[in-house]
């Protein structure tokens, strides 16, 4: 069958939504410096299974690196051993499905399919599986769930070995790290160090960390003292300006260099701003603080589950803030008055653009009128986007605050800006969200080109209604549009299922096509539609008028085609008279052997499907 739909010219494709990220890495560089718990395994599997094993764990290896994840978990599926049979098989499958789901930051996935593992397992890889789900569990920020894991390890009535406990009750540290009970966390620490006198540098640093989350700097400060490397670096920062060890002007000047090294990973740099703005609020210097916290935000980089000095986008709203009233007072600017603000804003733009954000702010948050408030979003939004890597920080502002719930309750005017940089992301589900509502194009956009878009993010975001009643508001309002691009999206209606709501578009755009081949495309995808609702008699007459629109007896690669998927039809509808023409004019239109040898074994297919026929209704 599929030979003759290769004939089909200029088959269009419907893109595929993009597949989100949204996963927390915050435990990562902590939890990869652990020791693997993973049980010593032979290098030699059973001869039996030794090709496909190998082999399926090579090639998954090497699609996990091209991206390709959920391909590489299925072919290490095909051949995952039995426990029973070949543990040591299970354990290299088991070590490698562990490490792309890793890979990928899946850890919600990698916690399913560990607690999916059955218990019947050797006393070691029982501990390995727990272990490795108490890591996954720390990775998604859930210590209380984590610490119940590793409460069963820890207290086991099993022997265990020194390596392991040290492990598990290091694990338990961070988890109640995780859990926010820093005070367990601090006599967990007490004990551990008592037990084992640890001086290894990622201990010490564990401990620093801890000393800085319950406030003691002194502590931190003496326990990282001669240690080297960046994060040591940034958490001696840290200690010096919270104990008054470091002045702020200094700490400002050493975050400010670590902020701006492009040597540093993003995690390092997003801290490093987080601390100059703190720096800079010591030192009573919101413009800086401001500057700071702009900087920090736009670092995409996933921040710690629980940060030392965290960057977030309230902190900019509240910075705005109290810029903003200061300037107002020493402008003498009334609140209430708004067109005041507005003015004294806009002869900041060019020479002073962090204070017109923060007037903008200040009416944007504080004005009496909505309407006030939507216009100063909107110059607020319209400053951010010019300035560099604006669209992060105005996604940060929008979409990270706890000032929009929803995003409903952002500004139309701004959610119309956020938009493009959504998009640019890209980040589908999101963007989707955005357009709710948003039903009217913004001001100097193309209609046409406005609700195409809209009714293509909003269905690949599986808001299907939404985007079809854009759809409709095309063909409704606009008289000439782009009728590719609103095919396009009339398949990925297809692509959804939807397709009673692609039969209508189908039939709306058939009705006022002009161009003969282009209708006989339209035939030939509403037979698609047609079919995928087994409404398989109808389907067959639309292939055939596909087929025959332009010329009865056609038989040009688009009539064949569109003829064998007709035959097809009739055969399920249960026209096999019908259905058996059709493959005969094929077979009589074509000297290809290949198709030839198709056709005749279809027909041999149908014969039988015949007399299966006949002989029940005997």
């Amino acid at each position: 069958m599929n030979v003759f739909l290769s004939l089909v010219p200029g088959l269009l494709v419907a893109a595929a939504p993009v597949p989100l990220p949204g996963i927390q890495a915050a435990l990562e560089p902590a939890l990869a410096a652990e020791p693997s718990t993973a049980p010593v395994v032979s290098s030699e599997p059973p001869a039996e299974l030794a090709r496909s094993s190998d082999a399926a764990l090579a090639e998954s290896a090497q699609l996990a690196v091209a991206g390709a994840t959920e391909l590489a978990l299925q072919v290490l599926g095909e051949t995952q051993p039995g426990y029973a049979g070949d543990p040591e098989g299970w354990r290299r499958h088991q070590a490698a499905r562990i490490e792309i789901l890793r890979r990928g930051e899946r850890w919600r996935d990698l916690v399913a399919h560990l607690r999916g593992q059955s218990e019947e397992t050797g006393l070691a890889d029982r501990r390995w599986i727990k272990t490795e789900l108490a890591k996954a569990l720390l990775m998604l920020g859930d210590g209380a769930q984590a610490m119940d894991e590793l409460r069963g390890l820890i207290w086991s009535e099993e022997p265990t070995s020194d390596e392991e406990l040290k492990l598990w009750r290091r694990l338990a540290i961070r988890a109640w790290e995780a859990a926010d009970r820093l005070d367990a966390a601090r006599v967990a620490i007490q004990r551990y160090q008592q037990d084992y006198a640890d001086n290894s540098r990622d201990w010490q640093l564990e401990r620093a960390r801890l000393a800085l989350r319950v406030m003691a700097p002194e502590e931190a400060g003496a326990l990282l003292h001669g240690i080297e490397g960046t994060d040591a670096e940034i958490l001696t920062l840290i200690a010096g300006l919270w104990s008054g060890a470091l002045p702020p002007a200094k700490a400002v000047d050493r975050a400010v260099k670590f902020g701006v090294s492009k040597d540093l990973a993003p995690a390092f740099r997003r801290e490093a701003w987080a601390v100059a703005a703190e720096a800079a609020h010591m030192l009573n210097s919101r413009e800086a603080r401001i500057a700071a916290i702009e900087r920090g935000l736009v670092i995409d980089a996933a921040p710690d589950a629980a940060p030392i000095v965290p960057v977030r986008a309230d902190q900019l709203w509240d910075a705005y803030l109290q810029l903003g009233q200061q300037l107002g007072n020493q402008l003498q600017l009334i609140v209430g008055d708004d067109e005041a603000w507005f003015v004294a804003a806009s002869n900041r733009y060019d020479e002073q653009p962090i204070h017109a954000r923060a007037l903008f702010a200040v009416v944007a948050l504080k004005a009496y009128q909505p309407q006030q408030a939507a216009v100063a979003h909107w110059q607020l939004a319209s400053l951010i986007d010019k300035i560099p890597h604006g669209g992060r920080l105005m996604r940060a502002l929008y979409l990270e605050s706890g000032r929009f719930e929803t995003e409903a309750d952002i500004p139309p005017a701004v959610r119309y800006l956020l938009l493009e940089h959504v998009l640019a992301a890209p980040d589908i589900p999101q963007a989707s969200r955005l357009l709710v509502g948003l039903d009217e194009p913004p001001p100097q956009t193309d209609a046409a080109e406005w609700h195409l878009r809209r009714a293509r993010v909003l269905l690949l975001g599986g808001k299907v209604e939404d985007g079809a009643a854009a759809l409709d508001r095309l063909f409704r309002e606009v008289d000439v549009f782009d009728r590719d691009r609103a095919l396009q999206v009339v398949f990925d209606l297809q692509t959804l299922g939807r397709h009673d709501i692609a039969l209508t578009f189908l039939a709306r755009l058939q009705a006022t096509e002009k161009d003969a081949q282009r209708a006989r495309e339209l035939w030939y995808w509403r037979a698609d539609s047609l079919t995928a609702m087994k409404r398989h008699a109808e389907a067959a007459l639309a292939y055939l008028r596909s087929a025959m629109l332009i010329d009865a007896h056609a038989s040009d690669p688009w009539a064949q085609t569109a003829r064998f998927q007709a035959a097809e039809a009739l055969t399920a509808a249960g026209l096999f008279g019908d259905a058996r023409r059709q493959y005969q004019i094929l077979l009589n239109s074509t000297r290809d052997a290949s198709r030839q040898a198709v056709l005749r074994n279809n027909l041999q297919q149908l014969r039988l499907l015949e007399q299966r026929w006949a002989s029940k209704e005997n």
